[in-house]
């Protein structure tokens, strides 16, 4: 392997494998359009197409060019570029008869069912099979693996076909419904997976958000009966051909966590902060036996605090979770455009600094293109006007009892970002207006109160 920045898929591979190798991975499925942008220098699109939401075009149609692609993940030392077939094309004809992506969870009765036309091979698999092979193609010789995120078995019925209260409902009083649409899911789930894999990705990536805040969305035992054998029915695709499956689910679906080692996953993202979830209890329990990626907050430290905060954020979880190997450093969710550039490349930096192995190395880093974007972004802002960094932490916000980096006010009082603003208060980071600012027009109305 080379600098920091030369991307290896070996690298990540060997996190799953719980093993060492030359650093800590730094991995995103999606990064959005305006970081995209400013790191390549030109507009180029975002690196996950449906996962925005659903639509004609996106269900086939690559968000960016490979080749954008591939010259990002050199940009930021990632070691695999993917694609995803996240929603099954379900359809129906319209009156004028053309066919229609069903993406409005109206599909409420069999009546309404008998109605729904399965995927085809021509409209959904050959053309998602042509761009992965341009993938695949773009990937040759450059050390960059390839992945395609997939399998929302409940997530495309309870998203797009038949609506998340009336899943629910027909979970208790129709059984068999909710079944029939899984099974017509599946069956685009079953072709595209043995598609990705025969063509020799390098990785699956199933996701599934089976998690909420404080737990899974169905009981335990709901979720073992009706979700598990689907996965492993994928699972077994892919480890048949020798490739090693990871999984996403956002909220808290770490109840499974036993089941899903069981059924050989090798990788578990994100962990959120915010779901109720300790990923360093998870990798206490389970990390002789997963890999764990994410959990760098977005909606805290990564989107409200400092370049220097997200550093230091990064570090303590790669001393917490990456000695042995087994840990990725990943968003929460995804590096969405609200998210400070400056906070995207300090994460990334981070990664690099402390995140070669053996563990402890962290001296200055001038291969680094992260480090050196961001120092650029500083002195520009420095030339500006001044700068002013406020007092900061990351815990529970006084005012709204949320997890967020918390600042303090030329009152004394600690307020998060939300707060703050509700008070009447602004932050400037930079120029000659740089510090705290009251609004003239501020109302106090409804503003947090001191506990």
């Amino acid at each position: 392997m080379g600098s920091c920045d030369t991307p290896d898929i070996n690298r990540l591979l060997a996190a799953f494998a719980l093993k060492e190798p030359d650093r800590v991975p730094n991995f995103e499925i999606l990064i959005e359009d305006k970081h995209v942008e400013r790191l390549l220098g030109r507009p180029a699109g975002h690196t996950l197409g449906a996962a925005k939401g659903a639509s004609e075009d996106e269900y086939v149609t690559p968000p960016m060019d490979p080749r954008d692609y591939v010259e990002l993940c050199y940009l930021i030392g990632q070691d695999a570029i993917g694609l995803e077939a996240l929603w099954a094309p379900l359809k129906r004809k319209t009156p004028d008869g053309k066919l229609e992506i069903i993406a409005d969870g109206s599909v409420h009765t069999w009546q309404d069912l008998d109605q729904v036309v399965p995927h085809s091979w021509e409209l959904d698999i050959e053309p998602k099979k042509r761009y992965l092979q341009q993938y695949i193609e773009a990937t040759k010789g450059t050390g960059i693996g390839t992945t395609l995120m997939t399998g929302a078995v409940v997530m495309t019925p309870y998203q797009f076909i038949v609506g998340f209260e009336e899943f629910m409902v027909k979970l208790y009083e129709d059984r068999d419904f909710v079944e029939k649409v899984i099974a017509m899911c599946m069956d685009y789930y079953v072709d595209i997976v043995t598609v990705a894999c025969d063509l020799g990705i390098s990785f699956l990536y199933l996701a599934d958000d089976i998690g909420r805040k404080g737990g899974l969305i169905m009981s335990p035992q709901t979720t073992r009966e009706l979700v598990l054998p689907h996965y492993e029915r994928l699972v077994s695709i892919a480890r048949a051909r020798g490739v090693p499956v990871a999984f996403h689910s956002c909220g808290d679906a770490t109840a499974l966590l036993p089941d899903l080692i069981e059924l050989g996953i090798v990788m578990y993202n994100p962990v959120e902060p915010t779901s109720g979830a300790d990923i360093y209890e998870m990798k206490k329990r389970y990390g002789k036996h997963i890999c764990f990626s994410g959990n760098i907050d977005i909606a805290g430290v990564l989107a409200y605090g400092t370049p220097e905060e997200v550093m230091q954020d990064v570090k303590r979880h790669i001393d917490a979770l990456a000695p042995g190997g087994g840990y990725i450093v990943t968003s929460s969710h995804s590096v969405m455009n609200h998210i400070p550039h400056e906070n995207f490349l300090a994460m990334i930096e981070a990664t690099h600094r402390y995140g070669r192995y053996p563990l402890g190395q962290t001296d200055e880093l001038s291969d680094c293109i992260a480090a050196r974007r961001r120092r650029e972004l500083g002195e520009a802002a420095l030339q500006a006007g001044a700068r002013f960094t406020p007092v900061s932490q990351y815990g529970v916000c006084p005012g709204c009892g949320t997890r967020a980096v918390v600042y303090q006010l030329p009152t004394g009082q600690m307020r998060c970002g939300t707060c703050f603003a509700r008070e009447g208060w602004v932050l400037v980071h930079t120029g000659p207006d740089a510090g705290w600012h009251r609004t003239d027009a501020a109302t106090t109305a409804g503003a947090c109160r001191s506990p």
